[in-house]
């Protein structure tokens, strides 16, 4: 089983590069299980591969891979959840 190192909310896809077919995702890391961030630190992820994680299929629930760190995707961005 994959080891999830972080829980991402407020998620959002930062930078695409085409050059190396990847984008990486902002959002406020929480759960980090290597104790890099307290919770609810702002970071960026290093590059997830578009072919791996196609942009239009991210969703809350989802486990995303980077370089070296796995995520699950909490609420995106402007998604808290509440009734308007």
């Amino acid at each position: 089983m994959t080891e999830i190192t972080g829980r991402l909310e407020r998620w959002t896809v930062g930078a695409t590069f085409t050059a190396t077919n990847e984008y990486i995702i902002w959002g406020d890391c929480y759960e980090d299980s290597r104790n890099r961030f307290p919770d609810s630190t702002p970071i960026h992820t290093s590059g997830i591969l578009l072919s791996d994680y196609p942009i239009d299929e991210l969703k809350e629930g989802m486990i995303v891979k980077t370089r070296n760190s796995t995520y699950l995707l909490g609420k995106p961005f402007g998604n808290t959840g509440e009734e308007e």
